[in-house]
């Protein structure tokens, strides 16, 4: 069953690598202020060539939440004409919307890190670390019993 990310703590807004459940890489940015430690890696990360789903999980603080949601909306149509996206949906939370979630497929794990490399997730990603009230929370998921 997969895990969410490490909490270990490093330098607030670096990208770090951590792996969920021994064999996917994500990566992480933490809000300003925020110490992280590198993770621990183990396994061997990204050897699954079968379809990848990361639900990813946002938290700006009060007064970045439009500034957050329009950073996420900006990364939806770059990101769903990339060859190996399936899908790429935002979801705000209902009630109060304090929380903005990625849900998010890719052909295989290296389409997912042709996504982790381009342009537009690099610009984003610099970004969020000063829209973040908490660390981005991220799980990668592998089918069990999927529906394409």
């Amino acid at each position: 069953m997969p895990r969410h990310a490490h909490e270990n703590r490093r330098r607030a807004g670096e990208l770090w690598l951590s792996l969920d459940n021994g064999h996917k890489t994500f990566y992480n940015v933490l809000p300003r202020g925020t110490q992280e430690a590198p993770a621990q890696p183990t396994g061997d990360a990204m050897a699954d060539e079968s379809p990848v789903t990361v639900i990813a999980r946002f938290t700006p603080t009060p007064e970045t939440s439009g500034r957050l949601r329009e950073l996420l909306e900006g990364m939806v149509a770059p990101t769903r004409a990339e060859a190996g996206c399936h899908f790429y949906n935002l979801f705000a939370a209902q009630g109060d919307g304090a929380e903005f979630v990625l849900l998010e497929c890719y052909e295989d794990s290296s389409a997912l890190e042709a996504h982790r490399v381009s342009t537009h997730y690099k610009n984003y990603r610099a970004q969020l670390p000063d829209l973040l009230a908490a660390p981005i929370s991220v799980t990668v998921l592998a089918p069990v019993d999927a529906l394409n």
